[in-house]
């Protein structure tokens, strides 16, 4: 993970710890952190799924195609911070669109 001095120079991190705000580092851990728990979505059929309260895949719930969309986005972020493995992750869910359907219903 880069450390903030490594951040690309327009992102605000200053006025945030300026404003009592979090620091840098701590965002980038958080970041780290989160995304390194999103991980186990990664479903092995393609895609990405709903987890259980554990932390892992709840494979009785489905692969929709909005939480792969919204997984692809959140590693695609990671793979921009500097996370090793995040591209693989990204490829891996843009590679399962096609095999992936809308919900019937728009409650989700």
């Amino acid at each position: 993970m880069p450390s903030a001095a490594h951040l690309p120079a327009h992102l605000p991190t200053q006025p945030l710890e300026a404003l009592g705000g979090p620091s840098a580092s701590w965002l980038l851990g958080e970041a780290d952190r989160l995304l390194s728990g999103a991980t186990a979505s990664r479903a092995e059929a393609g895609g990405f799924g709903w987890m259980d309260a554990t932390g892992r895949l709840d494979p009785t719930r489905g692969r929709p195609l909005w939480i792969t969309t919204r997984m692809v986005h959140c590693f695609a972020l990671g793979h921009l911070l500097g996370r090793p493995g995040d591209a693989a992750l990204i490829d891996h869910g843009a590679v399962s669109y096609t095999h992936l359907t809308l919900p019937t219903n728009r409650e989700v």
